[in-house]
């Protein structure tokens, strides 16, 4: 998601989701920073999972 901020710039959030299959745990990952350019958004993705592995295992 992005939208604009009604003081100029923009405002962005991703989210990760989980849920185990019995649905008694779920968990949300919101991202809400930005890359520089050029930097390789592997390293974010791998945090978000490990948190989610974390919370979910």
């Amino acid at each position: 998601m992005k939208r604009r901020l009604p003081c100029g710039g923009w405002w962005n959030a991703l989210t990760d989701n989980g849920v185990t299959p019995d649905g008694r745990r779920a968990v949300t990952v919101a991202i809400a920073s930005s890359l520089d350019p050029g930097q390789d958004p592997a390293a974010q993705a791998k945090a978000s999972a490990a948190l989610i592995d974390h919370a979910l295992c």
